[in-house]
C-alpha cells in the first residue's frame, strides 16, 4: 500500500516500484512479551500513571516496576479461576451458548463460521457438538480438531434451574448435550476434556507480603476482557475475618504468651 501511494504521489517510478515490489518480506512483528497475566494490576498501574503525569504516561517512555511477584500471580489467577469454575459448577448447567442445524455441519463449511461471534472464557475453547455417545461427546473444536469429552467431564452438569436449585444428576450424555449445540470446553488431565461454561460469579484474589504491604499477586475478576470492573480494589467489601486482628489485639495488650484463660461458660449479668 505504502509503495503504490508513493507512485501516486510521484515519489518514486514505475520501475523502482516494481523492483520494490520484487524484494522478499523480511518485516517481523515487534511487541512487548507478556510475561504474567495481570490485567487488572496494568490498569491500576496506568490509572496511577495519569494521575501522577498526566498523558506523557502513554508518550514519555515511562517504565513502571511493580511488586507483583510473576510465579504468585499465576497462582493467583488460576486460584480464582478454578475457584469460580468449581462453584459455577455446582449451580449446573445453564445450556449451550447457540444451537446449530446438524443437516448445516454435515454439509461441511468451515467450522469457523459456526463460532464467529462467541468468544471463549479464558483457558476455555469453543467447539460444536456432533455426535453424542451413551456417556461422552464428541467435539469439533477449530484448530484442534476433534475432542472427546467423556463421562467425567460431563456428570457435573446438572440442569440449572434457579441459583438454589438444580436438577437431579444426569445419567446419560443425551440429557446434557445434542448434535449441533455450540458450547464451551476446557481441558482435563491426560488430555481429556471437560463441558464448561463462563462463571456468572465473580470474586478477586490479594496476597499482601505482611511485612511491608507490598502487593504480590492481584487479580479483579474471572476475565478482564470480559469486565474490566476490578473487585479487588474498587468493590466497596465488607471486612468479614480481616476485623479479627483488631479484636485479639486488643487482647493481646493485656495477655502474654505465659497466660491461662479458663476454658469455661462464663454468664455475664448485664441487668443486675
Amino acid at each position: 500500500y505504502v509503495l503504490r501511494r508513493m507512485v501516486e504521489t510521484g515519489s518514486i517510478d514505475r520501475t523502482r516500484f516494481e523492483a520494490a515490489t520484487a524484494e522478499p518480506m523480511e518485516s517481523t512483528l515487534h511487541g512487548a512479551t507478556v510475561e504474567t497475566d495481570a490485567p487488572y494490576v496494568g490498569e491500576m498501574v496506568r490509572q496511577r500513571m495519569l494521575d501522577l503525569v498526566g498523558p506523557e504516561a502513554y508518550t514519555a517512555g515511562y517504565v513502571v516496576t511493580t511488586t507483583i511477584d510473576s510465579r504468585l500471580q499465576s497462582a493467583a489467577v488460576s486460584a480464582l479461576r478454578e475457584g469460580l469454575l468449581e462453584y459455577d459448577r455446582r449451580h449446573g448447567y445453564r445450556g449451550p451458548l447457540a444451537r446449530i442445524d446438524p443437516a448445516t455441519i454435515e454439509q461441511g463449511p468451515d467450522l469457523a463460521t459456526f463460532v464467529s461471534g462467541y468468544r471463549a472464557g479464558p483457558g476455555m475453547e469453543l467447539g460444536v457438538v456432533t455426535a453424542v455417545e451413551e456417556q461422552s461427546a464428541e467435539v469439533m473444536v477449530p484448530g484442534l480438531g476433534t475432542a472427546v469429552i467423556p463421562w467425567e467431564g460431563l456428570v457435573w452438569a446438572h440442569q440449572f434451574i434457579d441459583d438454589n436449585t438444580r436438577g437431579p444428576e444426569p445419567s446419560a450424555a443425551s440429557e446434557v448435550l445434542a448434535p449441533g449445540d455450540l458450547i464451551e470446553l476446557s481441558p482435563m488431565a491426560e488430555g481429556n476434556w471437560r463441558l464448561s461454561q463462563v462463571p456468572l460469579v465473580q470474586g478477586a484474589i490479594v496476597a499482601v507480603d505482611p511485612i511491608d504491604g507490598a502487593v504480590a499477586a492481584l487479580s479483579g475478576g474471572f476475565d478482564f476482557q470480559d469486565s474490566k470492573y476490578n473487585r479487588a480494589a474498587q468493590a466497596r467489601r465488607q471486612p468479614g475475618s480481616a476485623f479479627k486482628p483488631i479484636v485479639y489485639l486488643s487482647a493481646l495488650e493485656t495477655l502474654t504468651p505465659a497466660s491461662v484463660l479458663s476454658n469455661e461458660e462464663t454468664t455475664y449479668d448485664l441487668h443486675g
